[in-house]
């Protein structure tokens, strides 16, 4: 799959619940350009010819609770 420049951003938080726990939440935001294909190959068959564009975009959740032993 194609692939074009991408732009991220992201947010995280620490949240201390004693001095031995904690929790981490964290957020990302992730979108692609858009990626254009012209392809066109010869085959046995005659030519085999296809355009297309693809883009993508994605958010990511992560969360996390930390311990000290």
């Amino acid at each position: 799959m194609p692939s074009e420049d991408r732009m991220v951003a992201t947010l995280g938080l620490s949240y201390p619940i004693n001095d031995s726990t904690s929790i981490d939440v964290a957020y990302m935001f992730l979108k692609e350009d858009t990626s254009h294909v012209d392809v066109s190959k010869p085959s046995t068959n005659g030519p085999v010819t296809y355009s297309a564009d693809y883009k993508g975009m994605g958010h990511l959740i992560g969360a996390q609770l930390n311990m000290k032993f």
